[in-house]
Formats: C-alpha cells, sequence, structure tokens
C-alpha cells in the first residue's frame, strides 16, 4: 500500500490540486497536517475526493491554522477510534484499518504547532513522558533526511519496522513549505466490489422526455390528495425511467491523471528542489590565506587553488640542451599514405590505445587541447594551458590554425576558418567589379565573375571541398549575392536564383566542386 504525509497549509485553497494528484499517485492512506480547516469551510466530502474515508480533527477556534486529517481508501475496511482537539496548539485523529486478513492496524496522526514551548531537559515532566511512551509502545522514527528546510520537522514512528518500505522524501507541491514524505506498507488492496452504476451520460434523453410528455399529469395528481402518495408515484415514475432508459455501466479502474499543466509544475518543483540540495549539500570554502593576504572571493579562491594545483602537479623539467641542427644530405620528398592499410593498423591497436570497455577516448583525450581550471562556488579560475615545450631557451609557439601552399587548416582538420577567408576575399572582389564597371551587358559581368572571383573559390576545392550544408550555403552566396547585384545594376528583371544563372551562362559552384571532384 503507498502512504504519504503532507502539511497542507491549508487544503481549501487547493483541493483541486491534492484531488488529481492523490488520485493520479492511486495513493491508499493519507496523513494531512496542519490542514486549517473547519467542517463549514470544508465538508468530509469535499476531502474525500470520491474515494476516500475521511477522519480529521479541526482546531477549536477561531484563528486559522492547525488541523490534522487521515485519508483512508473506502476499499480498505476502517473506522474511527477517536479525535480529539486538546488545545489551539495540538490535534490528533486517530483509526483503525484491516490490510487484508491482518490484525488491525491504528493510524495515528498528531499536528503540534511551532508555538508550543519546548523543553529538551532530560528532567523535563514532557519529555519524559513521550520518551516512556516511545519506548513502552516500541516506537522508531525512519524520517533521516530534512523536511523543511534543514530541519525534521515531520515525523514517521512506527512499532514495527517491517511494516514500512522504501521511505523516501521528495519534493514539495506547488505553494507548499514542508516536502513530501512517500512511503509504503506492506499488505495490498481488497478485490474491488463496487456495484455498477448507471451512466447518465449515455441516457436517451429524446426518449424520456418523449415518455415524460406523454404522461397525462392531470389524471396521475387527481389520484391522491395525500402529498406523501402522490411524491412516491412521482418517484416511481422516475425509476421507472431511469431503469428503462439509462444503461449499466461498470466502474472504470483506470487511474485519473494530472492535467498537462499539473504534471509541468510538478517536475519543475522536483528540479528545483534537487537543485537546492545539491546547493546546500556543498559548504562554502573558508577564507584562504596565502603570503599573509586573505582570500575571500570565489574567483580569488579558485585562482589560488589552481595555482596551488599546478605548481604540485607540474615536474620541472632542466633545459633542453642546445645543439646545431644536422643537416641530412638525403630527404623523403613524398610519402604515400594508404588509407586501407592506416585503417587496418588502427583497428589492430590493443584497447589500451583506444575506446576501452570503460567507455573513455584515450587516443582523443590525449590528442586534444585541455586546460586545467578550479571552480569554487560556480566561479571559475584562469585556465592553465599545457606546458610549454623549448628547445634551448626558446619556446615553441603553439598555433591551431596551419596553411599550406595556400590553404589554411586547423588542428581538427577543419577547414571552417579558410572557406571563410576565401568567401571574404570573394565578397571584396565581388563588390570592387559592381564599383568599377558600369555596362549593362550580362556576359561582360559573367566573365568578370570567371576570371577574377570564381578561382578563389575553386582554388584546391579537392581537398577542402565542404560536405555539412552551412558551408555549402555560404560558399554559394557569393555567386547568389552577385548575380542579384548584377540584375539589378542591368536593370533586368529579377528572378530566382536558377533562372539568374542560365542568363548568365554559370552553373552553381557545388555543382562545379562534384565535377572536380570527378
Amino acid at each position: 500500500l503507498s502512504a504519504i504525509s503532507i502539511n497542507a497549509r491549508s487544503v481549501s485553497n487547493k483541493l483541486d490540486m491534492l484531488g488529481q494528484f492523490l488520485c493520479a499517485h492511486a495513493l491508499s492512506l493519507v496523513f494531512i497536517s496542519e490542514t486549517w480547516a473547519t467542517r463549514d469551510t470544508v465538508t468530509d466530502n469535499m476531502m474525500s475526493f470520491d474515494r476516500y474515508s475521511v477522519y480529521r480533527s479541526d482546531r477549536d477556534s477561531s484563528t486559522r491554522g492547525g488541523g490534522c486529517a487521515i485519508l483512508v481508501d473506502r476499499s480498505i475496511p476502517s473506522f474511527l477510534i477517536d479525535s480529539r482537539s486538546f488545545s489551539i496548539y495540538c490535534q490528533i485523529v486517530v483509526c483503525s484499518v484491516r490490510i487484508m486478513r491482518s490484525s488491525p492496524t491504528v493510524l495515528v496522526c498528531v499536528y503540534r504547532s511551532p508555538s508550543c514551548s519546548i523543553d529538551l531537559t532530560a528532567d523535563s515532566h514532557h519529555s519524559k513522558a513521550h520518551l516512556d511512551f516511545s519506548i513502552s509502545s516500541s516506537l522508531s522514527q525512519l524520517i533521516s533526511d530534512p523536511t523543511r528546510n534543514d530541519r525534521i520537522l515531520d515525523l514517521v514512528l512506527v512499532s514495527d519496522t517491517r511494516l514500512v518500505s522504501q521511505i523516501t522524501v521528495e519534493a514539495p507541491l506547488p505553494s507548499l513549505d514542508h516536502n513530501l514524505v512517500i512511503f509504503g506498507l506492506i499488505g495490498s488492496l481488497p478485490s474491488s466490489t463496487d456495484p455498477p452504476r448507471r451512466d447518465f451520460g449515455r441516457a436517451n434523453w429524446e426518449a424520456i422526455n418523449s415518455h415524460i410528455a406523454s404522461i397525462d399529469w392531470p389524471f396521475v395528481l387527481s389520484q391522491s390528495n395525500d402529498p406523501d402518495h402522490l411524491y412516491e408515484t412521482f418517484c416511481d415514475i422516475l425509476r421507472d425511467l431511469i431503469e428503462a432508459f439509462v444503461p449499466i455501466t461498470k466502474p472504470s479502474t483506470k487511474r485519473a491523471k494530472l492535467s498537462p499543466k499539473t504534471r509541468k509544475l510538478i517536475q519543475k518543483c522536483r528540479l528545483l528542489y534537487r537543485r537546492h540540495r545539491i546547493k546546500d549539500e556543498c559548504p562554502s570554502l573558508p577564507t584562504l590565506i596565502v603570503n599573509s593576504h586573505h582570500h575571500t572571493s570565489a574567483s580569488s579562491k579558485a585562482s589560488v587553488l589552481a595555482d596551488t594545483f599546478r605548481s604540485s602537479f607540474s615536474f620541472s623539467s632542466p633545459p633542453t640542451p642546445s645543439h646545431p641542427i644536422p643537416l641530412c644530405d638525403q630527404s623523403i620528398d613524398y610519402v604515400d599514405i594508404d588509407l586501407i592499410t592506416l585503417c587496418k593498423i588502427l583497428r589492430s591497436l590493443p584497447s589500451r590505445n583506444s575506446t576501452t570497455p570503460d567507455f573513455l577516448p584515450w587516443i582523443e583525450s590525449f590528442l586534444k587541447n585541455r586546460t586545467q581550471s578550479v571552480m569554487v562556488d560556480n566561479s571559475f579560475s584562469t585556465p592553465y594551458p599545457d606546458f610549454d615545450f623549448k628547445i634551448g631557451q626558446i619556446s615553441l609557439p603553439t598555433k591551431t590554425v596551419f596553411k599550406d601552399l595556400g590553404i589554411a587548416y586547423d588542428n581538427k582538420l577543419s577547414f571552417s576558418s579558410h572557406i571563410q577567408s576565401i568567401v571574404s576575399r570573394a565578397k571584396a572582389r565581388c563588390a570592387y567589379i559592381t564599383r568599377t564597371f558600369s555596362s549593362r551587358s550580362l556576359k561582360l559581368y559573367a566573365r568578370l565573375f570567371s576570371s577574377y572571383v570564381r578561382p578563389i573559390l575553386e582554388y584546391g576545392s579537392e581537398l577542402w571541398s565542404p560536405t555539412d550544408r552551412e558551408n555549402i550555403k555560404l560558399i554559394e552566396s557569393v555567386q547568389r549575392k552577385f548575380s542579384e547585384r548584377v540584375f539589378n545594376k542591368c536593370r533586368e528583371p529579377l528572378t530566382n536564383y536558377t533562372n539568374r544563372l542560365r542568363a548568365l551562362g554559370l552553373t552553381t559552384l557545388e555543382s562545379r566542386r562534384a565535377n572536380i571532384d570527378l
């Protein structure tokens, strides 16, 4: 059986939310404290949610607050033992339930106001009475996580810990200031014996109205002068109509569902609760003192720790002795790298040189750029790069972009920087053409573009030809924009890109690169 303890902090303004939540999660037992309810404001029928038996104890005062209640699924046999309000500070309700054929189980819900005086001395009469009662009843407290902020204010006491399983503290519902305590009781619900009911939603109302209209009401009412007899006659007519025209249906066993808005609110509350707990469980770092200087801010602490870690985990190597660079008479002019052979070698490498069963990509981790930084309270220190490599006293510069034969590529073998560079140069030349020439001949501008702009966009394209749509569109935008400017300059009607290329006698740059590759 699933049970829950809720500190409602007034149920009158949360009946809809509580009803959806309890029915959607099929909770059998519900313990509610701080109901803030009276018989006049919230009736038992309103708190039953059409499936619970309600046992409650309200505050006997005109002041708002207090109160507790136990909701028991109607399929579980239960009865009230006692309900009492000792004062405006304390209410209690006790009921008995029978789960399957086991002996009766007594359920108690107590609300104690935080306004009560607290005396934690060992000699206190109230403390001793509570301790003696807990020992004599063999009660054990099961809550170990805080239920409000960092304090445990909601308790679950049981005489036999074997009766309770899987007790958890969950995030509170919206507008509640106490966490939810969810636990299970060993047992199960009795088999459902709900009788069939009339489904008035599928009633034949046309036949009912027609039958009522066909009744000779003056004759029926003239049969007797006794009002009670006439009322019974009217009820008999209604019962006959219900039996004849209202179908019978079995009660639905489907669980009610939460509305999408309510589900999103509950998920958001749980996410915020987890973040809050993670944040609270990370205590703030104390003030650091380094060389008589106090570091109090998070960023300053992170920088100090990063510098300390770097000095501790860095090995000082002696400088490399300077030697004259040897001159080689013979050099390799060309190295042939076979892709198939290279793939076979990589596949034959042992697991320690590639991705291992722990899913750590060792090759990628060793080859990619790595930096070290320290985080303190969401503040990061300045990242420290890798070690500097030196030849003698000269540090070798670190570069991420290389250029060979006019083609630039980075350490990830990406040509995005090269593509951006040639596109910028090509756009500048297109602007130069449109500013310099004042002719209205489309053929002239097509020849100028083919001889002055297009070679920039096609040099070495066999090597860097892009495959992603972003770079393909970026390169094509040069010719697309140029053709648009030319048509405007020549006072030609502006058409789509395909028709403009046909008029200029050009083809798309993407198709030209494909032909070059072939």
